[in-house]
């Protein structure tokens, strides 16, 4: 399951908070009665990745330019054919 901004937010902050996955699912039920609380692993995976991209939003990769050997070797594979 996806989880939006705020809940992401709300997440990561009791996680800094409390240190205890558990302590975040509980205070969670108190916060969102109606939704089921995050699992341990997605609890970690958030406050993960905050710690290696300084963001909570899905970061979306990246598209570098090739490689100028890569192509190069592309270029001669399209001419050998």
């Amino acid at each position: 399951m996806r989880y939006d901004k705020e809940k992401r937010l709300f997440m990561t902050k009791k996680w800094f908070q409390l240190r205890s996955a558990t302590l975040v699912q509980r205070a969670w039920n108190t916060q969102f009665k109606n939704t089921k609380p995050p699992s341990r692993s997605t609890i970690l995976g958030v406050v993960s990745k905050l710690e290696k991209t300084g963001s909570i939003n899905d970061i979306l990769p990246i598209h570098t330019k090739p490689n100028e050997k890569r192509q190069n070797t592309k270029n001669q594979l399209e001419t050998l054919y």
